[in-house]
């Protein structure tokens, strides 16, 4: 008798077990497939005309007509693009620059200073390390040396007003990184902006270490293996406070842009169901709206990339983060 009364026992307490699993499962569900379209960014308008841009390297090679640079200059102005990244592609491992400083750089620079002079445009350089099968070693002191070098050439021989290292993939507390940083403050032109593209890893010590030596950290705020949509607008809302309230405890004259995703594709660390830019304006508008961030230190949002951002994102962007009130619609 007791035996039986065990095993009915058993019975009830695996179908309960199966039925609390199935609603979990479909509650997740509902939230994974409902999360982006039913909750919207906060109405608050916290954009200052100082958003970011990442571009490619056809602009660097030349590889464009007179009507793509006046397409352009429309986007950065439309868009209220203040720093536009362009890509110039990236560094060997002697610390060369794969393509030098092509004359072809100097044509489009010269007429976005003229069309978009309220922009600055920004030398995005690539660095791959070893631990990412990379071959550029931070820690020679000559391949640092070399860098900077490069980083000064592209602003005086190309016009650039300054230059955004991506070094990936920096991790914490990486002194080599620093180093890299402090050579090229000291090889750059007098009134240049140095800026780093960063990860999302990093602890608020070395944040703030590192905005004492840049005037802009780019967080690249993307691939963060989030695949609920409320789980990465959560994250991006503690990432943009942490980086922000780092940047601002350290006393930095350092800004904080927020990378944001505007890309398709679909890797084990990018799910563009949750990764995507009406969820990361969420996390964003809500970070900002939080008394604990000290959003003095946000400068603005910037959409990776140019080349992946469509129509209805660009809408989305005017939308929720300009606040334009004419696409503002249900």
């Amino acid at each position: 008798m007791n035996s039986k009364k065990l095993l009915i026992a058993a019975r009830n307490i695996g179908i309960t077990f199966l039925l609390a699993t199935a609603i979990g499962i479909g509650a997740l569900a509902a939230d994974y497939y409902s999360f982006s379209s039913v909750t919207q960014p906060g109405s608050q308008n916290f954009n200052l005309g100082q958003n970011g841009l990442w571009l490619g390297s056809k602009w660097y090679h030349g590889k464009v007509s007179d009507s793509d640079l006046k397409q352009i200059a429309e986007l950065l102005n439309r868009e209220q693009i203040a720093f536009a990244y362009f890509h110039c592609r990236d560094i060997d491992a002697k610390g060369n620059l794969r393509f030098g400083a092509p004359k072809s750089a100097n044509k489009f620079i010269d007429f976005l200073h003229r069309e978009c002079p309220k922009t600055k445009i920004i030398a995005w350089i690539g660095a791959v390390g070893p631990n990412m099968h990379g071959e550029v070693n931070l820690n020679s002191p000559q391949v640092r040396a070399r860098m900077a070098e490069q980083a000064a050439m592209l602003v005086q021989s190309c016009g650039y007003d300054g230059v955004q290292w991506d070094f990936e993939y920096c991790i914490n507390d990486d002194p080599s990184f620093m180093d890299l940083l402090k050579l090229t403050r000291t090889s750059l032109p007098a009134g240049s902006m140095l800026s780093a593209a960063v990860p999302f890893s990093w602890n608020p010590d070395y944040i703030g270490r590192v905005s004492l030596l840049t005037d802009q950290i780019a967080i690249m705020a993307y691939d963060t293996v989030c695949f609920l949509p409320r789980w990465y607008a959560g994250y991006m809302k503690d990432l943009v406070i942490r980086y922000a309230n780092a940047i601002a405890d350290h006393g930095a004259q350092c800004k904080l842009m927020i990378g944001v995703p505007t890309y398709e594709d679909v890797t084990a660390l990018h799910h563009k169901q949750a990764e995507n830019l009406k969820v990361a304006l969420v996390g964003v508008k809500d970070a900002l709206a939080d008394p604990t961030c000290k959003r003095q230190a946000v400068l603005g949002i910037a959409p990776y990339a140019e080349w992946t951002t469509d129509a209805e994102e660009w809408n989305t962007y005017n939308k929720w983060w300009l606040c334009d009130q004419s696409t503002k619609k249900p």
